[in-house]
């Protein structure tokens, strides 16, 4: 276990309520709904690269369909792992555990 001082746990108080959201229900379905709407367009990117008619629009379509929706499901795992830090206990959630 790592000794830590005062300074240091206020610092690591202050960071991990600053990232907590105050509604978690809100929060979530604003990822929901952010998620959806980078999916439904990374779909509909691949979708019209298969009715494109060159292999050069159809293979740019499709590579930025897959982009958009590895985004998505990448920035909502990101966004999700980092509120393991909130709790009703003081414990800097993973975004915040790297200075220390």
């Amino acid at each position: 276990m790592i000794a830590v001082d005062h300074l240091t746990t206020a610092v690591m108080d202050a960071l991990s309520s600053g990232y907590c959201p105050t509604s978690k229900t809100v929060f979530l379905l604003r990822l929901v709904v952010a998620v959806a709407i980078f999916c439904c367009a990374g779909f509909g990117l691949i979708a019209a690269g298969s009715r494109s008619r060159g292999p050069e629009s159809r293979f740019a379509l499709r590579v930025c369909g897959a982009v958009a929706i590895v985004f998505a499901l990448g920035a909502a795992a990101w966004d999700l792992f980092g509120l393991s830090g909130c709790g009703t206990h003081a414990t800097a959630g993973l975004l915040w555990d790297w200075p220390w």
